[in-house]
């Protein structure tokens, strides 16, 4: 997956505006299988807003919509 279509989705469906390096290591986290913990922390912005936030991500959320799946639960 690009890190432009998961920036998308996370806007999308999580509500969080996020650059390309933070998309970049959302991504790099996930194929190094390096999510030990059932959370992971991203730094970003509210998609409404733009107001600077910080949105602790379920790792079954984060895998569901980089694999596309239609299950999305923050």
């Amino acid at each position: 997956m690009e890190e432009t279509e998961l920036q998308s989705r996370l806007r999308e469906h999580l509500g969080l505006r996020v650059g390309p390096e933070m998309a970049k290591y959302l991504l790099k986290k996930l194929s190094d299988g390096t999510l030990g913990h059932g959370t992971i922390s991203a730094m970003g912005g509210d998609a409404k807003t733009g107001i600077p936030m910080h949105q602790t991500i379920p790792i079954a959320t984060l895998k569901s919509l980089a694999e596309d799946r239609p299950t999305y639960s923050a």
